[in-house]
Parts: structure tokens; C-alpha cells; sequence
């Protein structure tokens, strides 16, 4: 994907969401950069060799002793484990880049919410909720997707989040989850290829539609030495 951002940059292709935007979005070290501006996300540990002492580091500085480790790189939860307090490393994890955040106990109860924004406007919005005993999202292990009424505050998250990207989105997937204390927290923001849920609210398609036509006008607007 690096090697096709820096084509993209360097022909000054113009694309629905600008490459720094997507640079940036590609690796989850940006949650940690939310937080530091200010704007509620799950705690975050990004290492680039994880080992052993950087379990007890999480579980010290989130104060829960159950953790999940992601790859700051992937999809579909692919290389995603949770951590136990008797747990050891995963093989997979062990001496590679991780982030290291604690146990979301609230995604197995009100669920993992995710609004869907077009040209930064609230489109509409799902929950997901894992199968039972399990803590992912994703429809191949389990999970399931439903429309939802996006919760108080939601809204007003999701853009302060986008704010903080590097650009303007066309499409953007906020995904959040309440803490312990009902308040919310991003979970992710998915800029780059995201699942947008069109087949789970009618109408939706409508919305991107009118998104990817706005911005490909736009595209034709500029002048040629700046395409």
C-alpha cells in the first residue's frame, strides 16, 4: 500500500480521500495521536517489538488486567487476540509491531456503534455486536450488524475525530464504544477501504453515491498542474 500512495502522490492523482489522509489513517498508531489531542479513544500501547514486560506495562498503565493485541496493520481483525491475565504472548505477536489496548467489556453488551459520514455529514448509522463469549465484530466470526439511532454525543465524536485527520474525508467509518462509564471512546476510524453498511440501511447507497459524484466534480474543477 506504501508504494501505492507514493505513486498516487507523486502523479497527483486525485483520489476521494487524499493520500496524507490515508498515509496517516494506515497504521493505528493514530489512536494514541487522538488521545494526545484531546479526543476520547481507547487506550493505546503502539510497540514495534512486542515482548513479555510490554503486557505488564499495559495492564499497569490501563489498570485491566485483560488486553487485546491487533496488528497496526490489518483487517478484519485478522491477528487480533485477547490477552488474559494468565495468558502468554501469542507466538504471532511475539517481536512484532503491535498495539496493545485493554478489554472493551461494553462490546459485548451495547455493542460496537459506527457512524457513517459522507463530506463529513452523518449518513446514518449501525451497531455490532459480537457472538456470544467472543469479543470481535466481524460477520465471519460471528458477529452481527443492525441499523441503529446514533447515541447522544456520538455525532459531535465522530467529527472531532475526522478533524484531527490530516484532510477532508468523503467517506469515513467512525467505530466507538462506551467505557465503563458510558462515555464514549473511538475504536477506530476507518478512512482507507472501510465496510460502509449501504446494504444494511436502505437508502444509504443514495448518500454515497451523491458523495463520490461531489467529489469527482471536484477533481474535474482543478486545474491541470494540479491534478
Amino acid at each position: 500500500m506504501v508504494g501505492l500512495l507514493d505513486h498516487l502522490e507523486r502523479m497527483a492523482v486525485p483520489i476521494a480521500n487524499p493520500v496524507p489522509m490515508l498515509r496517516w489513517n494506515s497504521h493505528k498508531r493514530y489512536l494514541a495521536e487522538l488521545a494526545e489531542r484531546g479526543v476520547p479513544a481507547v487506550p493505546t500501547l503502539s510497540v514495534d517489538e512486542c515482548e513479555d514486560a510490554h503486557l505488564a506495562e499495559a495492564r499497569d498503565r490501563f489498570g485491566s488486567a485483560e488486553l487485546v493485541i491487533k496488528p497496526p496493520v490489518s483487517a478484519g481483525a485478522a491477528g487480533t487476540f485477547r490477552v488474559g491475565p494468565d495468558d502468554e504472548l501469542p507466538a504471532t505477536a511475539r517481536g512484532g509491531a503491535a498495539i496493545i489496548q485493554p478489554l472493551v467489556e461494553t462490546i459485548a453488551t451495547t455493542g460496537e456503534h459506527s457512524l457513517i459520514l459522507f463530506d463529513g455529514a452523518l449518513s446514518h448509522s449501525v451497531v455490532k455486536r459480537p457472538k456470544a463469549g467472543d469479543f470481535r465484530v466481524q460477520p465471519h466470526l460471528g458477529g452481527t450488524t443492525e441499523p441503529s439511532v446514533a447515541p447522544p454525543g456520538a455525532e459531535d465524536l465522530a467529527l472531532r475525530a475526522l478533524e484531527a485527520a490530516p484532510g477532508d474525508a468523503t467517506y469515513a467509518r467512525v467505530d466507538m464504544v462506551a467505557g465503563a462509564d458510558g462515555s464514549l471512546m473511538i475504536m477506530e476510524l476507518e478512512l482507507v477501504e472501510p465496510a460502509l453498511f449501504l446494504h444494511v440501511v436502505p437508502g444509504a447507497e443514495g448518500a454515497f453515491a451523491r458523495a463520490m459524484t461531489s467529489a469527482a466534480e471536484r477533481a474535474a474543477e482543478q486545474p491541470l498542474a494540479e491534478r
